[in-house]
């Protein structure tokens, strides 16, 4: 693959164990089976009480009954148990059928399909972008069977199929032929580099958007567009929620100051690079994290125009250690507040400390959250507080389909 390659992804031989474009058996499938096996052991009893034939024959006649063969003993009394069963296995074979045809349809359906849009991945991310989309014009893939599941996931409906997006016999399945689009935001920056390379050997004009969540080999992967004819295009999905999360910030220029980074994983250090493009707005830039000097180092190797506008400052991120915001700059005043801190629940109480600290009275606090649900939502409204999470990424994922063209 082209671009698996470049990242020295998993092997095509990974794709052995994937489940191959295959649909989850449905409640329906599931009843089948077992109402099958309960005839099949019903008539196999029944023909041995009556007739007492051989092992073979018995589990032959049995069989014949899914054919809707009578079992007809002739004079003898028919045992209960092949009563039943003489019944019970046409209805099966009926059922079966018509699961059978139902399935051929839907499959032939979704290769049918025309102008649609193929997410592969359905996480935070995935379902964010299918969200703002015609729901009539998207169809999900995962590997996940609760996520395709109409009675697992969430209320929202939409098409999806359960398999490995990496295969071009599951790509075939979800209509690639006549699709408008394939994101590819699923957790791995291997697999949805994989994909790309699947769709690449594909005799299909489709549009490709490959979401990166490492910032370094996104930049790597975009040098290859041009070279693509723009139909693969990379998204950096750090980047994207960076600049989302400083425009939250709503940053002005007449109004200089230090910024905050508490949590300088990977959004960090993208904030950081954003916010470092700007000179007239950001003078200087602390990053709080319990490795912070470690990761402004590397940061700084990677670009040196951070070294003099970041400083770190090592904290364990524990709410009793905020007392002395011994890390506030003392020379400049705070106009903002990115909290990037993975653990949910603390990142929201250390928001809610620093909201009621006399020297961040003015600056804005900005919080990273996966889930912004209703709850959330109320903490948006305090004044000073902005929450932003993957439904921004997802945001300008839903932007660039609907331009159609590449940013």
């Amino acid at each position: 693959m082209l671009l698996a390659d470049r990242r020295g992804s998993a092997p095509r031989g990974r794709r052995g164990a994937s489940l191959g474009g295959s649909r989850r058996p449905e409640p329906l499938t599931w009843i089948v089976l077992v109402a099958g096996l309960l005839a099949a052991g019903l008539g196999f009893v029944g023909f041995s009480d009556a007739s007492g034939g051989s092992t073979l024959d018995n589990a032959y006649r049995s069989l014949q009954l899914f054919a809707i063969n009578s079992g007809d003993l002739g004079a003898r009394t028919t045992p209960w148990t092949l009563n039943v069963a003489r019944f019970l296995a046409p209805a099966v074979s009926i059922a079966f059928l018509i699961d059978l045809v139902q399935s051929v349809l839907r499959g032939a359906r979704r290769r049918r399909r025309r102008g649609h849009v193929i997410v592969c991945g359905l996480g935070r991310t995935g379902r964010a972008v299918i969200a703002g989309l015609n729901q009539d014009e998207v169809l999900g893939i995962s590997t996940d069977p609760t996520l395709v599941d109409p009675a697992t996931r969430d209320l929202t409906r939409f098409p999806t199929l359960l398999g490995d997006a990496t295969l071009q016999e599951t790509l075939e399945e979800a209509g690639v032929a006549g699709c408008r689009a394939i994101v590819a935001v699923t957790g791995d920056d291997a697999t949805n580099a994989e994909i790309a390379g699947v769709v690449l050997e594909l005799p299909y004009d489709v549009r490709v958007l490959v979401g990166i969540r490492d910032r370094l080999l996104a930049r790597e992967l975009s040098g290859l567009e041009s070279d693509l004819n723009r139909k693969i295009e990379i998204l950096d999905l750090p980047t994207i929620l960076a600049r989302a999360a400083i425009a939250e910030a709503d940053f002005r220029a007449e109004r200089p100051g230090a910024v905050l980074i508490l949590g300088f994983g990977t959004l960090g250090q993208a904030i950081a690079a954003e916010l470092s493009d700007n000179q007239a707005v950001i003078p200087r830039i602390v990053a709080v994290d319990r490795a912070a000097s470690e990761k402004t180092q590397a940061l700084t190797v990677k670009a040196d125009h951070l070294k003099n506008r970041i400083s770190s400052h090592a904290l364990e991120f524990v709410s009793r250690e905020f007392e002395s915001l011994e890390f506030l700059p003392r020379d400049c005043h705070t106009v903002a507040v990115f909290i990037c801190i993975k653990d949910e629940s603390l990142a929201i109480r250390i928001a809610l400390q620093l909201q009621n600290e006399p020297k961040l009275h003015n600056a804005k606090i900005v919080v990273r959250v996966n889930v912004p649900g209703r709850g959330l939502a109320l903490l948006g409204h305090q004044k000073g507080m902005k929450l932003f999470g993957p439904e921004k990424a997802a945001g300008e994922i839903v932007r660039r389909l609907q331009n159609g063209v590449a940013q």
